[in-house]
């Protein structure tokens, strides 16, 4: 059998670090969103065992990849026997803080399951999710939700219905190196982000952009300083309702009430970047696209 499915990318609407954790991790408080902006996969099961793995872009094209990571967990943890193809048609920029790699993760578990008859729960899919990274299980999900932990405790949200301008600049930034230089001046006790989760409640918009907070920001300029001057300009220049750095970056979108305006600023931004989007959020991550 053979499946075919989109991964969308996630942006965070707000972000928090509320300190560190007794194992090292730290403690997260955000908004997860998920927006059309994706990856497809093409999963095919094999008799025979082993991964086989292909990627568009042959510097992701090797067996650390994690859709390889989560076919192995897949089929050590539910036992079957056999293997499978991947595909992976990668659009979604990377290290750009909008889980590209864990959205695949997702998918795959997600196709797999589908394939192999269904062995897994959502529940237990999620546990095996949980063991892939810290975004791939918002990643099985999707839509709007309010995460919490290392991002694994998911509360789902009224659907939001915004427009969105998301520019990926020239610079890479590791998540991993944002978070070792993280200290307890960017800490803080997540009420913006509590603010932003009632105002999506209450379908309130203008509270929500109010309340909008990355506080990963600041430690993720060192490593993409441009990100400064675009948000400048989205939102004084090109008249966004909020624009924000995603993740630990180096992605940044703004919102847009204004159709005209968003136009504007893709004009604009798509002269000086390659990786600029026009997009929406959507309501799920993973959709099965056809099956054969």
């Amino acid at each position: 059998m053979k499946l075919e499915l989109k991964a969308r990318a996630k942006i965070n609407l707000s972000l928090e670090i509320l300190g560190r954790m007794g194992n090292g991790y730290h403690d997260l408080l955000s908004i997860m969103q998920s927006v059309d902006l994706y990856d497809k996969i093409v999963l095919e099961k094999y008799e025979d065992a082993g991964i086989d793995f292909g990627c568009s872009i042959k510097e992701l094209d090797g067996s650390d990849n994690l859709c390889c990571r989560s076919a192995n967990l897949f089929f050590e943890e539910s036992g079957i026997k056999g293997g499978c193809k991947i595909f992976l048609e990668k659009k979604i920029p990377t290290e750009a803080g909008m889980a590209g790699g864990s959205t695949d993760a997702a998918a795959v578990l997600v196709g797999l399951n589908e394939i192999c008859g269904r062995p897994f729960s959502q529940e237990g899919l999620h546990k095996l999710a949980k063991r892939l990274g810290a975004d791939v299980p918002f990643c099985l999900y999707g839509g709007t939700s309010k995460a919490e932990g290392i991002g694994d405790l998911l509360l789902p949200l009224p659907t939001l219905d915004l427009r969105l301008l998301v520019i990926k600049p020239t610079s890479n930034v590791s998540t991993k190196e944002v978070f070792s230089v993280l200290g307890k001046e960017d800490y803080s006790d997540g009420s913006r982000t509590l603010c932003a989760v009632r105002a999506i409640e209450q379908n309130d918009k203008k509270q929500l952009f109010l309340n909008m907070f990355n506080g990963m920001y600041r430690k993720s300029l060192r490593f993409a300083p441009e990100m400064e001057e675009i948000i400048h300009r989205l939102e004084q220049e090109f008249g966004s309702a909020r624009a924000l750095m995603s993740g630990s970056g180096s992605t940044v979108f703004a919102i847009f009430e204004d159709e005209k305006k968003m136009n504007r600023a893709w004009e604009y931004f798509s002269k000086r970047y390659e990786k600029v989007y026009k997009t929406q959020t959507a309501g799920e991550s993973i959709t099965m696209l056809r099956g054969e």
